[in-house]
């Protein structure tokens, strides 16, 4: 799941109106991740292959993208939203607190949340927060997680 999916590509810099910036293409796997813990995901990893490369400034090499499905994070990242991931190595040693994730479970579900400390039980649990006010935040055991990727940035289409 998600490692060693293709390779970000060096681009030229590329001219915008306001000034310069470097981009890099980062492939857009076709695989999901859910807003909700207890929600399926929508494209089986069996699928999952590169669709296309999209242009992000802040790519890394080894960055890939997906796309966004379920609510439980919107309105800040809505359904269809395609979110530019980074893997985090020894997420087990060291998380990152108050940032969003991607979150690979055992079970097979990638769920995205807002990673926070779970204080009643730092060691074996984190806090998953919901952006969406309908949907309860709620504690998940470390052992369920078999990966974590963060979230660097996403592009959402809002319909302006």
């Amino acid at each position: 799941m998600l490692k060693d999916l293709g390779e970000s590509v060096d681009e030229p810099e590329a001219e915008t109106s306001h000034a310069r910036e470097s981009y890099k293409l980062v492939p857009l796997i076709n695989i999901d991740s859910v807003g909700g813990v207890h929600s399926l995901n929508l494209i089986e990893p069996s699928e999952q292959y590169p669709i296309k490369l999209l242009p992000f400034t802040d790519a890394r090499e080894g960055d890939v993208a997906i796309i966004q499905t379920g609510n439980s994070m919107s309105p800040t990242i809505p359904p269809g939203s395609v979110l530019l991931i980074r893997k985090v190595e020894d997420w087990q040693e060291y998380f990152g607190y108050g940032n969003i994730y991607v979150l690979w479970l055992r079970d097979g579900r990638r769920i995205t949340k807002e990673v926070r400390r779970y204080d009643p039980d730092p060691k074996n649990y984190v806090w998953c927060v919901s952006y969406n006010p309908d949907v309860a935040d709620e504690e998940l055991p470390r052992n369920l997680i078999r990966g974590v990727w963060k979230v660097i940035k996403y592009q959402a289409d809002f319909g302006w």
